[in-house]
């Protein structure tokens, strides 16, 4: 209100400040590129670096934030003019016009100018439009008259009440810190819906801002005929609070929506913006009434026009400022996102309470404030993270996840979550699946070894973006390393390091010899702090499009890290090959080549990895097998398979000059167009399409090296052994087409929609590996492929009665990394149809446990108890209904019983038939007289290799346990001869003392082989025991038990003496007279001729 601006035309004062803007627009590109080296140097000076970015950053934006703070009081006073009348209509007219440009820029700037031209151009362009509006306005107010008596009274003043009172100051700092409050979780909230963090932060503040303006504009339209400004400030602080709760309980339902705009990534960035604008418009346009409002009723308190519009403009803005550091840095960290919504409806209503006057104005507030509380309360109750309502959560693949943490930080939320199915943990950023435990991610361990491995002398070690910890543990398995610096952006991505430690190492516990040094910052940023050069950097930024990851990618990045790599060190990062389009990922290899030239593409799994050292001499052979072969490190390989440093290298799929044969007409990424970060998750309608158009490039380049190639910068090969090094990429050649036949196939099918074979892949995959027939990482693409395609034919078996065949055809791949409970749910349907009971409803408890809303394992066990008349099991398996898509329970339950109903078409289900057919063989006195097990076998007239032989002995060995166990027994021989089966009566006889004698007779009936067992038997108290095992030793001739027989031949019964004798008679072929009725004398005379006999 005084000064040199007062007395100057307020147009003309604008015009000079919007040059002055347009003139930053112009410069601060090239300024702003130097902030972080300016932060850097402060922090190398001892400076913290929170204060450090502070002041860098706070010194450059400052002066023109403040210009820009200086225009609306201006511009207010060009419009008002000094009459009372135009002050409110004004100040909203002003907001209006202000905003919505402000909207109009964001959208060309995020939409348009940023993704085509880069963040300098558009800056530029806009430091040019304002400084042509700042001249023309120069011109146009320099023959303007300065409104000297402008500062005259312009309404009645009631100062108690003005902007300077505290109650009043108080109720204008809470609205503007509710106004920026919102937007910022609001950003928060729909990072979870949409795809790629610039599309989604863009749309949402386009939307906030284009809200603000509609509301600006609408009190402009009324305020003619409105005589009280604090009442309807009032009421649209009312309605803040309760749009405010709306949206938070609409948040959810945008999740379909979402994933729809998701499916067409041509228009995908318009309709981010439109489903935007639909939920946040409304309440944006309430809180666009705060400024205008604000500054209206502070004009009329003061009576003057530009101290109570300055001072009430610095008021609202006070609070926006506060909330643009404590609601992101504070409140959502502690409180969590939804709890800090609630928050933030409590201060809406506490504002309109600060400013209502009358009892109904009162009440309504009061609403507001208990309606905030009650949401507050409702979400730290049940604290349902927004995750949950994402397509993490959503759609098939959704249920069949677990969330077991999540916690919002302050850039991202940070959650565990576990796949049901695959029995996998991962670590998820907001909605992005950073990393996890799962087949996929064996490259993690690599990230760590690789660089490690390839450095003579590594002693300091950076990991960047520390995610599950695996590249951490893995370096820290090495132990020269020395010092271990890990790096991430968010402090909560530390807190769930437990939760991976079986990858991890537990590598945050530390180790003897090792300096771990855990940071909380931007990698770049700290890297760029760094004192010292490391020996080791490797990082695995997200993908380019999520939030803070595509300054991991620019050339500026790479400068400097070779600038921060000691002599001979080595640089390692991952770049994706999956779900970004084939021109970005040569963009992403070009940017790394144009500052290591002399770098390397090596390819494991589903990943690449770019390695490149920076000088020095290429690490000897020896010294790599050395500690390649360490025990801790080769386990560590193994579990990414890698068997060897051989394998290490037959992973490298070309060089750095190889590459940039292809590569020389390709962009680069830099920080000023990172132009690969404005992509959605989805670019493709198939995300296979891009994967195999990355395969194909490198296919291409592999051939390419196979003819010019060479491992020389990396390894210094022996002079024998290996040869040049060239052949090393024979076996990646190989891996590569197969996996590119594989992804061709899929994306035939995807477009046919007919079936399609993958025997081609399969055989290409074969051929491969045929000279090295252990390479681990060929023998498991042939496996997952191999029992994908049995997976299918077994699925088939099932629907055509041969429950059996599905069975064992799944049965040979239990126990690899690609077996999951939805195979274990198959063997149970396998058990249900066959008629074992007990074995269907075993598996099926055992897969619901895992996962209690697996739909088939519902289905199995509900069906199974029906069958065996639980209806205990039925209450319990009908109760986890509940949580299961319906339609996907139907038409499992069809599943179910149409393979039931197909094996039944001939009365009982086969298993049940056979073991009717036991049952009749299986006399009660078999144990007494078991030399007769044979001929039972023979009348139960089944095959050797009758399939369903082993289930039939399964479930008499589990019999033993819940039944008469010699009588179950005595089936398990009769079936199988089941000797395993010792073990578990040796278990079952310490734990039922009480059934020792029962215990013991079948364990007879199951005919041990091993010597001590055998021994043990034989001398047994049991009669019926010592009996079954001579007679098995008198009808199969078992030569092991030829010394122990002696003894039983003085045995007190003389069953057993009989069965000695006919043992040893089968054994030996002779006769020395025993009989087994003679006197004691008798008998004792020809034992010894049987000792003499056995002797020789």
């Amino acid at each position: 209100g005084r000064g040199p601006l007062r007395r100057r035309p307020p147009l003309l004062a604008c015009g000079v400040i919007e040059v002055i803007l347009g003139g930053c627009g112009l410069v601060y590109p090239t300024l702003l590129a130097w902030l972080p080296e300016a932060v850097a140097a402060l922090v190398r000076g001892g400076m913290a670096v929170d204060l450090a970015r502070l002041v860098v950053v706070g010194g450059v934006l400052l002066p023109p934030t403040i210009a820009m703070g200086i225009t609306f009081p201006l511009w207010v006073r060009v419009i008002a003019g000094g009459v009372p009348g135009r002050v409110g209509r004004g100040a909203a007219l002003v907001s209006a016009a202000q905003v919505i440009g402000a909207a109009t820029g964001a959208f060309l700037a995020g939409f348009v100018f940023v993704p085509a031209l880069g963040y300098a151009a558009a800056s530029r362009i806009g430091g040019v439009v304002g400084v042509v509006v700042g001249m023309g306005l120069m011109v146009a107010g320099r023959g303007a008259p300065s409104p000297a008596d402008e500062e005259t009274r312009v309404g009645p003043q009631a100062p108690s009440r003005g902007p300077g009172s505290p109650v009043v100051s108080a109720a204008f700092v809470l609205c503007g810190f509710a106004s920026i409050g919102y937007q910022v979780v609001w950003t928060r909230g729909l990072v979870f819906f949409f795809d790629g963090f610039h599309f989604a932060f863009s749309a949402v503040l386009v939307s906030f801002l284009l809200g603000l303006g509609i509301g600006s504009a609408a009190v402009a339209c009324i305020a003619p005929r409105v005589q009280r400004p604090a009442r309807l400030l009032t009421a649209t602080q009312v309605l803040c609070g309760l749009f405010g709760f709306l949206t938070l309980l609409a948040l959810p339902w945008l999740g379909e929506p979402a994933s729809a705009a998701a499916r067409d990534p041509d228009g995908y960035p318009l309709r981010v913006l439109l489903l935007s604008a639909l939920l946040l418009a409304l309440p944006a346009a309430m809180l666009g009434t705060t400024l205008p409002l604000a500054t209206w009723i502070a004009t009329r308190a003061m009576g003057r026009l530009t101290g109570g519009l300055s001072r009430a403009y610095a008021q609202v803005t006070l609070g926006n400022a506060i909330a643009a550091a404590c609601v992101p840095l504070l409140l959502i960290p502690m409180l969590g996102i939804r709890s800090s919504w609630g928050g933030l409806v409590v201060l809406n209503g506490v504002a309109a309470l600060l400013l209502s006057r009358g009892a109904l104005a009162r009440a309504a507030s009061v609403a507001v404030v208990g309606l905030g509380c009650a949401t507050m309360a409702w979400t730290l109750a049940d604290p349902r993270p927004l995750i949950l309502s994402s397509h993490v959560f959503t759609g098939r693949a959704g249920a069949d996840r677990e969330l077991v943490y999540c916690r919002d930080g302050e850039s991202c939320t940070v959650s565990v979550v576990k796949d049901l199915v695959r029995e996998s943990t991962a670590l998820y950023t907001d909605t992005f699946a950073a990393a996890s435990t799962g087949r996929e991610y064996p490259y993690m361990r690599l990230l760590g070894h690789l660089p490690t491995l390839l450095v003579e002398r590594p002693r300091r070690a950076i990991v960047i973006c520390f995610g599950t910890g695996t590249t951490a543990g893995a370096v820290s398995l090495h132990t020269e390393v020395e010092t271990l610096r890990v790096v991430d952006v968010e402090r909560e991505v530390f807190e769930v390091a437990e939760a991976f430690r079986e990858v991890n190492h537990g590598v945050l516990d530390g180790r003897d010899g090792l300096d771990l040094q855990q940071v909380v910052e931007d990698g770049r940023l700290d890297l760029m702090c760094a004192d010292a050069p490391y020996d080791v950097i490797t990082l695995e930024p997200l993908m380019p499009y999520t939030l803070g990851a595509a300054p991991f990618y620019t050339e500026e990045f790479y400068r400097l890290a070779r600038e921060r790599l000691s002599e001979g060190g080595v640089l390692c990062q991952w770049v994706p090959v999956h779900a970004i389009p084939v021109g970005d990922y040569k963009s992403l290899v070009r940017t790394f080549l144009g500052v290591f030239p002399e770098g390397h593409l090596f390819f494991f799994e589903q990943s690449s990895l770019l390695v490149a050292r920076r000088g020095g001499g290429p690490v000897s052979w020896e010294s790599l097998a050395e500690r390649a072969g360490r025990p801790g490190i080769a386990a560590d390989l193994r579990e990414a398979l890698i068997s060897g440093p051989r394998d290490l290298l037959a992973a490298r799929v070309a060089s750095g000059p190889t590459l940039l044969k292809k590569l020389n007409d390709v962009d680069v990424v830099r920080d000023d167009r990172p132009w690969v970060a404005f992509r959605t998750v989805r670019p493709e309608a198939d995300p296979r399409r891009p994967l195999r158009d990355t395969l194909r490039f490198l296919v291409e380049c592999s051939d390419l090296e196979a003819e010019h190639g060479s491992v020389a910068g990396l390894v210094r090969l022996p002079g024998a052994g290996l040869g040049s090094g060239e052949e090393l990429v024979d076996v990646r050649r190989g891996l590569l087409r197969g996996r590119l036949v594989e992804a061709e196939t899929w994306l035939r099918g995807a477009t046919t929609g007919a079936g399609v074979s993958f025997r081609d892949a399969l055989d290409a995959y074969g051929e491969a590996v045929a000279p090295v027939p252990e390479h681990l990482e060929g023998v498991r693409l042939i496996m997952r492929l191999s029992f994908m395609l049995e997976r299918q034919q077994a699925l088939s078996e099932l629907s055509m009665g041969q429950p059996l065949a599905a069975f064992h055809r799944l049965d040979r791949f239990r126990g690899l990394p690609e077996w999951d409970i939805g195979s274990d749910a198959m063997q149970g349907l396998a058990l249900l149809a066959v008629g074992d009971l007990w074995g269907a409803l075993s598996v099926a408890r055992r897969v619901t446990d895992l996962h209690p809303r697996h739909p088939l394992g519902i289905a199995v066990l509900e069906r199974a108890a029906a069958d065996a008349a639980d209806s205990e099991m039925v209450v319990a398996a009908r109760a986890m209904e509940s949580e299961v898509d319906p339609e996907r329970l139907r038409s499992q339950r069809l599943l179910v019983g149409l393979v039931r109903d197909a094996c039944r078409r001939d009365g009982a289900p086969p298993l049940e038939a056979l073991r009717q057919r036991l049952d009749l063989v299986c006399r009660s006195d078999l144990l007494l007289d078991p030399g007769r097990a044979g001929q039972a076998r023979r009348e139960l007239d089944v095959e050797p290799d009758d399939r369903l032989l082993p289930l039939l002995g399964a479930a008499a060995l589990r019999e033993i346990e819940v039944e008469d166990p010699p009588a179950a027994a005595v089936r398990a021989v009769v079936v199988l001869g089941v000797g395993r089966a010792v073990s578990r009566l040796r278990e079952l006889a310490i734990a039922h003392p009480g059934r020792r004698s029962e215990l013991r007779r079948a364990q007879a009936a199951l005919v041990p082989r091993d010597g001590p067992t055998v021994a043990s038997l034989l001398a047994d108290p049991d009669v019926a025991v010592r009996r079954f095992i001579t007679a098995y030793a008198s009808e199969r001739g078992y030569p092991g038990l030829a010394g122990a027989l002696l003894p039983s031949l003085s045995d007190a019964d003389d069953d057993v003496r009989l069965y000695a004798d006919r043992a040893l008679r089968s054994l030996t072929g002779k006769n020395v007279g025993y009989d087994y009725l003679a006197s004691e004398a008798e008998r004792r005379t020809a034992i010894g001729r049987w000792a003499a006999l056995l002797s020789r």
